[in-house]
Order: structure tokens, then sequence, then C-alpha cells
């Protein structure tokens, strides 16, 4: 493994990390209070589209030979194995957290907590992004493969790109930054280092097609960083020491902020 690639690898790793501490707080304090459901959803389809993609590139034989077709000087881009292990880990935790706040605590979440429209149609647009795909697959279409896997890559990297953003909103109408666990602004900082470390290893004359597809691009990395240092100032300054200023959705929920 390549220092890159290590580099990459560790960077997920600490995300995964971070999530099961988030399962672990939501389970702890049986509340899934301050948590953006937004960003929870984007998340699990960032992942789940880098996941698709990534096994289309490695396994899918048209999406190869379509890529071949196009592009008939260049390589087809590899994958980072390490990073798609960790990303399926991750798709896993993720749909955990869905579970917790749909399923397990979603009678205390507060009344400005839900998903959104327009997470909704990012939703609606996947999926029949995915079912173009599997018919592709099964029939004789004239889909390209190709630009369909692209566009699933594409949807996954710009819902990684934008996630936290709806969960800075969630602190600016709560009030108050009481959706994470203890170390989740250290492990998203430690992430997002280890991550902008591994791609500043990229030298200059590094060709787009030599780097792996499941690798996150400079723009998840740079909207990460604002985000994350937002909700850092919101949490240590802003809203430091505040409980939540919002009513719980359902007036009997278990636990108040």
């Amino acid at each position: 493994m390549n220092p890159l690639e290590l580099c990459m690898a560790a960077g997920h790793l600490v995300l995964a990390v971070s999530a099961i501490g988030h399962i672990q707080h939501n389970k702890h304090k049986r509340s899934v209070y301050g948590v953006s459901y937004d960003t929870v959803l984007l998340t699990v389809v960032s992942q789940l589209c880098s996941v698709i993609s990534t096994l289309n590139y490695y396994h899918n034989n048209t999406v190869k030979v379509q890529y071949q077709h196009r592009f008939p000087i260049h390589p087809i881009p590899g994958i980072s194995k390490s990073v798609l292990a960790l990303d399926c880990a991750l798709v896993v935790l993720s749909w955990c957290l869905l579970w917790q706040l749909c399923i397990s605590y979603s009678r205390t979440r507060s009344v400005e907590q839900g998903f959104s429209g327009i997470c909704l149609g990012l939703l609606a647009a996947f999926s029949m992004l995915v079912g173009y795909v599997g018919l592709q697959t099964v029939t004789v279409s004239s889909i390209v493969a190709l630009d369909v896997v692209d566009a699933i890559w594409l949807v996954g990297k710009v819902c990684g790109t934008v996630r936290l953003v709806p969960q800075v909103l969630t602190n600016w109408m709560a009030t108050s930054v009481v959706g994470f666990h203890s170390y989740w602004l250290q492990l998203e900082w430690i992430a997002l280092g280890v991550l902008l470390v591994g791609k500043s290893l990229l030298s200059r004359d590094y060709q787009w097609y030599a780097i792996p597809v499941n690798f996150v691009p400079w723009t998840w990395l740079g909207f990460g960083s604002i985000a994350v240092a937002v909700i850092t100032i919101q949490k240590l300054w802003v809203y430091r020491g505040r409980k939540g200023s919002l009513d719980l959705y359902y007036k009997d929920g278990p636990w108040l902020p």
C-alpha cells in the first residue's frame, strides 16, 4: 500500500470510528436531538454511491469496454480495495444511524428535525440511477452504462461535499451543538487532516486516470473543512454550554435537552 492509499484508508478509518461513537452516543442518551436528518441521509447516499460506482468500475465489464472505447489511450482507473472495504463499513454504520433517527429514537427529535424536500429529491434521483444500472446489466439498452456510473459517482461526491451543511443549519436553529459525541470534532479534524496529507502527496504531473475512483476529491475536503470549522466555532464559542432551545416534535418524548 503506497503512502497516498494509506492516508486515504486511515482517513476513512477515523470516520468509521467517529460513526461508531455517534451510534453509541445516541444509544447512551436514548435520543437523536440535535442530529440533522439531512446530514445522515446525504452521508448514506454519498457512501452508497461511492461503493456502487467503485464496484462497477472494478467488476462491470460493460463499463470497462465503454471506457476503453471512449478513452482508448488511457488505462482504466483503478480502485483502492482498502478504501472500498471501509466505505462498505461506513455504509452499514450510516444505515444504523438512519435507523436510530427514523425508528429507535424518532420520538426524541425536535420540531425542526426531519428530511427536507431537497434531500428526498436527491434520494429519488439516486434510486432512478441505480435502477438504470440494474437495467443495463440484465437487458440490452441504449443507456450508456459508463455515463450512468459516472453520474452515480458525481451524485455521491456532491452529497459528500455538502453533507455537513444541514448540520450547521440545525445547530443554528437549535442554538446549540448537542447532537455529537464528545470527540466528534477532534475525529473529524483528524480525518480531514490525514486525507489532506494524502491528497497533497499527489505530484503535479499525476494524471487524473491514475487516481483511484473511490478517493475523495478536493471539493469534498474543502467544503468539509469549512463546515467543520463553522461547527467548531458554534460549539466552542457561539453556542458553548447551551442545551438546545427547540421543542420536541412529540411532546411525550422520553428525553429533553
